[in-house]
């Protein structure tokens, strides 16, 4: 009988017990968000390794896990059940190359986001699937995730199913792991680093600005929209996010800028439209 480490939130727990009859041989690993930054370098003689919660926890599953299968279970829309790297917060934002893991299909399972993770987790997903769309790097294959991840949000706004919700992230996932982040991410990091904004509700925020400033023709038709506006009151309606005012914009636009990915959006970007748009969010 193979052997597993199973990572988890205090809020996850309920599922990794039930996961947990699966296997003969178990150890359990559960996570508070303080103790991210030391649980990565942990190592592990298991088998396996099976993460379940948000992108976080499915993150450092992924780096402990190493070169053993990981297994997740995700409980949010962040995507990194998708994804062959992970984040790390440090003084700058680090992208770890990991393996893609092995995505668990779990029906039923009782999940209740608290609001603010809830709207954190929609707006990455959000992001996600728009990035990866008007990418530089998009393709045929990534596209059409794209189109299927937003497809299962408008699906979870007007049903209020939260493996709706799962489904569009982890397919959303899938999109942005074929054409990596740009301009919205690029902002978001420096947002979470610098302004302790936690990186969903960072790109939430970002959503509008960077819409109405990239402007792209085709967003409209991945939404059944007509036109832009309709997405930026569609956002409004739905996420409820105050105006964000920044202090500094030279200072972030300047930070933003290091990542070079940013340059992978449709529209050029420069030090001095990036204070245009962070001045007028």
């Amino acid at each position: 009988m193979s052997s597993l480490l199973i990572i988890y939130s205090k809020h996850t727990k309920h599922i990794a017990i039930n996961e947990a009859k699966r296997f003969k041989d178990v150890e359990f690993l559960e996570v508070a968000k303080d103790q991210y930054s030391t649980i990565i370098n942990m190592k592990t003689e298991k088998d396996f390794v099976m993460g379940i919660g948000g992108g976080s926890i499915l993150d450092i599953s992924k780096i402990i896990a190493q070169d053993r299968r990981c297994l997740v279970i995700p409980t949010t829309a962040a995507g990194a059940s998708s994804t062959a790297f992970a984040t790390v917060w440090r003084e700058i934002k680090d992208s770890v190359k990991t393996q893609t893991p092995i995505l668990l299909h779990r029906k039923n399972q009782s999940i209740n986001l608290p609001h603010k993770v809830l709207i954190s987790t929609i707006c990455d997903a959000l992001a996600h699937a728009i990035e990866s769309f008007w990418s530089k790097n998009a393709n045929n294959r990534s596209k059409r995730l794209s189109r299927k991840a937003i497809k299962y949000l408008m699906k979870y706004f007007k049903k209020q199913q939260i493996e709706d919700l799962i489904k569009a992230g982890v397919i959303a996932g899938e999109a942005i792991n074929i054409t990596k982040t740009n301009i919205i991410h690029a902002i978001s990091y420096p947002l979470t680093i610098h302004y302790d904004i936690c990186h969903g509700l960072a790109c939430g925020y970002l959503l509008i600005p960077i819409i109405n400033y990239v402007n792209d023709k085709r967003l409209p038709k991945l939404f059944g929209f007509k036109n832009k506006y309709q997405i930026i009151s569609f956002i409004r309606k739905n996420l409820l996010l105050e105006r964000l005012k920044i202090k500094k914009p030279e200072l972030l636009a300047n930070l933003a800028l290091k990542y070079l990915r940013i340059h992978e959006s449709p529209k050029k970007v420069d030090k001095r439209s990036l204070i245009n748009v962070l001045s007028d969010m």
